[in-house]
């Protein structure tokens, strides 16, 4: 009974933890896209000046 207890609360753990990891990955895929989305507008603006 313990023991399906414990592995209960390590699939939670784990979950909690994919999911943690989940978020900053597209946190930082999201930062990245709007850094590139910026550079390319600007690169655009000054080749039409």
């Amino acid at each position: 009974m313990a023991g399906g207890a414990l592995i209960v609360a390590n699939n939670c753990k784990l979950l909690n933890l994919v999911k943690k990891n989940q978020e900053d990955l597209m946190k930082k895929a999201e930062n990245y896209i709007d850094t590139k989305l910026e550079e390319m507008e600007k690169k655009v603006e000054t080749e039409e000046e």
